[in-house]
């Protein structure tokens, strides 16, 4: 089981094997890498998945970029469309969870 505890400014994340504490800029990084990887695993241009998600393709370089943070509706709304949720791909991008958001992505889409 996985438990968050919130502490002037930055969370710990621990579950049975590891603990890390992380700020607001790592959270960032680590939805941004996953962002990435994901759509590099579907084999998408950022215009393509703006056009798929209905974004420009400069707010999603900015989300890619760590330039600008999305709201939590937005991150909610990429994530979905991947298939999971804003604290896999946090999760994949702290190399928390034991497949990587992209790893499951392609053998999900691999095996259909």
């Amino acid at each position: 089981m996985r438990s968050y505890v919130i502490e002037r400014g930055q969370i710990l994340i621990a579950n049975d094997e590891t603990a890390e504490v992380v700020g607001e800029q790592e959270l960032m990084h680590a939805f941004a890498s996953s962002l990435k990887a994901l759509r590099q695993a579907c084999n998408l241009s950022i215009t393509g998945l703006g056009e798929k998600l209905d974004m420009s393709q400069q707010t999603l370089s900015t989300y890619e970029n760590c330039t600008r943070v999305p709201s939590l509706l937005q991150a909610v709304y990429i994530a979905a469309y991947f298939g999971f949720t804003v604290e896999d791909m946090i999760l994949s991008g702290l190399d928390m969870r034991q497949i990587s958001v992209e790893e499951e992505y392609t053998l999900n889409h691999f095996n259909q």
